[in-house]
């Protein structure tokens, strides 16, 4: 259903910014200003109209859905706090050696992480380390899996804006050459008709080089909308969802210490590597400030 409505909306808004253009160049006779001249709406409709058909024909119409849904939580979801959440483990599993399975039972009720929460619970009641790590990568993979798909979107985007805008400047440029026969046409009899043919003439020399500006504001569109927009949206989308299945990773394999009631420093050192190494050096001088020996004051020489 989404490639024929993908098709339908591509064709129907090619064939209005044809007609549009034409209409708009033959009528048009002011003098333009220079915001004028980059605004073209018909040729805009074929850019958006071509992306929206492409994308549709290329992908179901859910995962379009979701990929735009996404679009706009890029802007307000917050990075991965990898050290809050390496803290939280390194507490858990001190609390677990501590008070046994009533503490990590008390966790999963509190804990605001649902992969965290989830793996935890999946502990609690009974299930081998294994299982654990089979499940939750199958989580984490899928996860994945669909973000990529979100990239994917917007990369299908990226590459067909800028092929549509030149599909919109081979449209002006046909209309355009169309025009500029008929100017030829018309000078050709100036010398035998009235002067109305050299006025239409000029008119023509108008219209000409308007659909000829017509014609490049749809390359321009295509390139602002691939290469500001959608491509470094698409890398974005990429690089946040390595980061996410880098989160993840640690957190399960957190929680596998916690099973093993490791301690909350050996816990630390292992999950240090899944850092980015703009937190690394953050996190070790919390390690050094835990595992350096307490200052004992020097004792003052006696008095005389």
């Amino acid at each position: 259903m989404g490639t024929f409505i993908g098709i339908l909306i591509g064709l129907g808004l090619t064939v209005y910014s044809v007609y549009a253009s034409w209409e708009i160049a033959a009528s048009t006779k002011q003098t333009l200003t220079l915001a004028a001249a980059f605004i073209n709406i018909p040729g805009f409709l074929l850019v958006i109209g071509g992306v929206i058909a492409a994308t549709l024909v290329s992908f179901p119409l859910k995962d379009v859905t979701e990929s735009f849904v996404s679009f706009f939580r890029v802007f307000f979801r917050k990075e991965h706090s990898f050290i809050k959440r390496i803290n939280d483990i390194a507490e858990t599993s001190a609390l677990y050696t501590k008070n046994g399975i009533s503490a990590l039972e008390e966790k999963v009720k509190n804990s605001e992480m649902s992969f965290y929460r989830d793996a935890l619970e999946m502990f609690v009641n009974g299930y081998k380390k294994e299982e654990i790590v089979k499940v939750c990568e199958d989580m984490i993979n899928a996860r994945y899996e669909r973000e990529v798909i979100q990239a994917d979107v917007f990369k299908v985007i990226a590459r067909s804006a800028p092929a549509f805008g030149m599909i919109g400047t081979v449209v002006g440029m046909i209309g355009m050459f169309g025009k500029l026969a008929e100017k030829f046409r018309l000078e050709a009899t100036i010398g035998e008709a009235t002067t109305a043919a050299g006025s239409d003439a000029a008119g023509l020399q108008f219209t000409i080089f308007f659909l000829m500006m017509v014609a490049l504001t749809t390359t321009f569109y295509g390139l602002i909308i691939a290469n500001l927009v959608f491509g470094p949206m698409a890398n974005k989308i990429v690089n946040r969802s390595d980061s996410t299945r880098a989160y993840l990773y640690m957190t399960l394999k957190g929680v596998l210490l916690i099973c093993d009631k490791r301690h909350p420093l050996y816990i630390k050192d292992i999950l240090i590597g899944y850092l980015p190494p703009k937190y690394r050096k953050e996190l070790y001088k919390e390690l050094e400030k835990e595992t350096s020996p307490a200052r004992v004051p020097t004792p003052k020489p006696a008095k005389k």
